[in-house]
């Protein structure tokens, strides 16, 4: 673990590629935060239900779509990200679970992720189908 100037303490490890994820994104551009400002040990522990990630290279392209998306997912409360500065390649997601959630931060993460691509891909056929059928009109 490390520590950045903004007193969180990041988890180097947090994200690593499973056998059902591999491949599927840039999982090292993804670090999981603990904040530990928070005196009381009970709260500084990382909580599967209620994380921060720091995701580095991005910014509010991918922060607004991400939030979007998972707050889409019924067992999430809150979702929400922030640029520190705009001179730090990185974005700050938040994401809280309700108490009785059926899935963790972690895989509210990963499913926004997958359903994004999906999205992308679909926008990305249907744009070229619009162009081959422009280019066989002409």
């Amino acid at each position: 673990m490390s520590d950045n100037e903004h007193g969180m303490e990041v988890e180097e490890s947090s994200l690593t590629p499973t056998s059902t994820n591999a491949g599927a994104y840039d999982t090292t551009k993804i670090k999981l935060l603990k904040n530990i400002n928070i005196k009381d040990e009970i709260n500084s522990k990382i909580d599967d239900y209620n994380c921060s990630f720091q995701i580095l290279d991005e910014d509010h392209t991918l922060g607004n779509v991400l939030r979007y998306m998972i707050m889409k997912n019924e067992n999430v409360e809150f979702a929400g990200y922030s640029i520190p500065h705009p001179s730090e390649p990185y974005l700050h997601l938040r994401i809280q679970c309700y108490e009785d959630s059926t899935e963790t931060c972690i895989q509210v993460l990963h499913k926004a992720l997958e359903n994004i691509m999906e999205m992308c891909d679909v926008v990305g056929d249907s744009f070229a189908e619009a162009v081959s059928k422009f280019r066989d009109e002409q």
